[in-house]
């Protein structure tokens, strides 16, 4: 015998074309050429393959002799199978049916004979997603209201889902509605619905709706994106032939919503300012936009002085606005709300001439705080109001000091000396004696600088009535130099001192300065002079020493407190071996000539036993001013005083007597003398 294969073919079942996951009838002719007939069962293997030989589904068919007999020599037999392909794209493309007829080798047919056993057809399977298809498709996006939406609104989203393909979905799935502040950062709504296979045969459709309530605060305002996703968690497979179907599932619409505000009718009130005058600057903010706002917000208000050739000039005031309470509640779409501040023109020149005026709406840090939009996309940059307003110069006083004399072009440090002034008024309009008047302060000066670290002040003399215009007065004061000053020097005299009269342009002239004023130091001369001194003194005994101290310098003394100290020392000068007894504090000043006398008792030390001086210290912490005159502030005395050891007792018993026989029991009388031998 000798079995062959014939005439394989492939065909699909119950279907136009192959396709993957589908089945497949093969059919093929099993022809015996060899001369005898096959002898017993046998069966014939079907297999499908990929091209690159993987067994993608396999079945045996038998043939049993007992039912259909011998296949006789030259006979043949028509045969076929059903087998099912893989889902996928396993089961799809290029593909080979292979039949192998007597597989087992059953029968026998010698070596040549097996060889010719196998036959096999190509064939294409088309995948089965690629004509079996979902393709479900977003569309006819609708939102109500179409935007502009003010906190509270509730809004509508609308839209329709189809099913543009071959076959309904096997499973459910998920439609989201998201709308996303672009501005913030923060998801506003996200609302989800069901969808189900049961509404999305092929070429239905069905029409949804979600509903949420627009937001207050940051999240009211905005650039949003609102999107509907049908198939959002990716559950339904959307492909065919030409690759993916997801591209459909998304509808966008994207808003702009905020207000938009503008300051309107800016302008002073006042008519006429002069400089120094309190002013209102009013201005209304409005709302031109279609919702209200959002959040609080600041005005900012900038004026700044015009130069003469136009310039902007000094920045006369900056400030930044709030809004509280009813002011500060939102502005509605529409709405315009009154503001003011009031400011005070400086005085002189800085507050008078031409002055620009700005007011930004919602001008706060960097674009403000609120999102702003308008149809024609200058919501940013409308915010601002300018206007302009002239300011008369006001008329001033100007007290100039006209005439300064010293009584002397030279004086001694603690002295006094009579200065005479002029002051006269020559602004334009009268000083006048607010709250008590003004003071004219007299100072002294090392130099030509009034106003430094070197200033001393003599005296502030008062001016309690008004100046016209034109008008002067005269004062005449006797003032004490300071002690302790030597040199060159200036007396000043400044009028109106603490600025009580407003002067705002000219108040160089308010200061005068003398010709220099030459100041010899004076000084004190305290001379100490030792009056009672003791001879003899013993250790840990009282005594007492008294000295005077006499001014011999040229001026009484500057100060009314000082010290005096005593001493006993080894030498007759005062050194470190020099033994503090104590101090004596004088208090009142010394005049130039007068003295004081003063003592101290005190208790000898007790190891100070020998010759000893004692010595006197005249202000001993350098408290008065002596310009270097102090080496007589030390008094030695003349002569060593002896310091003898502390007088000691020395108890002595002399001619003690007694009976020279004792008894038991008798009385027995002593006679002796105590004698103190000591010192």
């Amino acid at each position: 015998m000798d079995l062959t294969v014939q005439d394989v073919a492939v065909a699909p079942v119950a279907a136009a074309q192959l396709l993957s996951g589908g089945q497949v009838l093969v059919s093929w002719r099993t022809t015996n050429q060899g001369p005898t007939a096959t002898i017993g069962d046998f069966a014939d293997r079907i297999t499908l393959r990929s091209t690159s030989g993987s067994v993608l589904a396999e079945l045996l068919v038998p043939y049993v002799e007992a039912m259909s007999g011998p296949l006789v020599s030259g006979a043949s037999i028509a045969r076929s199978a059903t087998l099912q392909l893989p889902e996928g794209p396993t089961g799809a493309g290029s593909l080979l049916a292979v039949v192998e007829s007597d597989y087992g080798n059953s029968q026998i047919e010698g070596a040549s004979g097996e060889a010719n056993n196998r036959g096999q057809v190509a064939f294409s399977s088309t995948l089965a997603e690629y004509v079996n298809y979902v393709n479900l498709v977003a569309s006819q996006l609708a939102v109500t209201p179409a935007g502009d939406w003010n906190t509270g609104d509730t809004v509508t989203v609308s839209w329709t889902t189809r099913n543009a393909g071959t076959v309904a979905p096997g499973r459910g799935w998920t439609e989201r509605v998201e709308v996303l502040n672009q501005t913030t950062g923060v998801v506003v709504a996200s609302l989800t619905q069901p969808g189900s296979a049961a509404e999305a045969a092929p070429g239905a459709s069905v029409n949804r709706s979600a509903s949420f309530t627009w937001p207050g605060s940051a999240n009211a305002a905005g650039a949003i994106r609102l999107r509907v996703i049908v198939d959002a968690g990716d559950e339904i497979a959307e492909f065919n032939g030409s690759g993916s179907l997801e591209n459909d599932n998304l509808l966008e619409a994207n808003l702009q919503i905020g207000a938009d505000l503008v300051a309107r009718n800016l302008a002073i009130v006042e008519a006429n300012p002069r400089s120094g005058d309190p002013l209102t600057l009013r201005w209304d903010d409005v709302n031109l936009g279609q919702v209200a706002s959002n959040l609080p917000y600041q005005d900012r208000v900038l004026i700044r002085q015009r130069r003469a050739d136009g310039s902007a000039g000094a920045v006369l005031l900056d400030t930044l606005l709030s809004f509280s309470g009813a002011a500060g509640t939102p502005l509605l779409a529409g709405q315009s709300r009154q503001r003011s501040l009031g400011f005070v023109l400086p005085d002189g020149l800085r507050g008078a001439g031409d002055f620009d005026v700005t007011v930004s709406v919602d001008a706060g840090s960097g674009a403000g705080s609120l999102y702003e939009t308008n149809p024609g996309g200058t919501a940013e940059t409308n915010n601002d109001s300018r206007s302009s307003f002239s300011a008369a110069l006001r008329a001033y006083a100007d007290l100039a000091v006209t005439a300064l004399t010293p009584a002397a072009s030279a004086v001694d440090s603690g002295t006094d000396l009579s200065l005479s002034w002029t002051v006269r008024n020559d602004g334009s309009a009268a000083a006048l004696a607010v709250a008590g008047g003004w003071i004219d302060r007299i100072v002294l000066s090392a130099d030509n600088l009034v106003g430094n670290g070197d200033d001393i002040v003599l005296a502030e003399v008062p001016h309690g009535t008004a100046l016209a215009v034109g008008a002067e007065y005269s004062q005449t004061v006797t003032l004490r130099i300071p002690s302790r000053l030597n040199g060159s020097y200036r007396i000043a005299v400044i009028s109106d001192a603490g600025a009580s009269v407003v002067e705002p342009d000219s108040r160089a002239n308010n200061t005068l300065l003398s010709a220099p004023i030459a100041i010899t130091a004076t000084y004190a001369d305290l001379a100490a002079t030792l009056t009672q001194v003791p001879g003899e003194v013993y250790g840990g005994r009282s005594a007492r020493v008294q000295w005077s101290v006499r001014n011999a310098g040229t001026a009484g003394t500057d100060v009314s407190l000082w010290v005096d100290q005593l001493y006993l020392s080894s030498s007759a000068s005062l050194g470190p071996q020099a033994v503090l007894l104590g101090s004596v504090t004088h208090a009142g000043a010394l005049a130039l000539g007068q003295s004081y006398t003063a003592g101290l008792d005190f208790s000898v030390p007790r190891d100070a036993v020998g010759m000893r001086y004692f010595i006197v210290k005249t202000d001993a912490t350098t408290a008065v001013y002596e310009l270097g005159h102090s080496a007589n502030n030390i008094a030695v005395a003349s002569e060593a005083t002896t310091v003898s050891a502390e007088p000691q007792p020395n108890l002595r018993i002399d001619g003690l007597a007694a009976p020279a026989l004792w008894r038991v029991g008798q009385t027995v009388s002593l006679d002796y003398s105590l004698r103190n031998a000591g010192n």
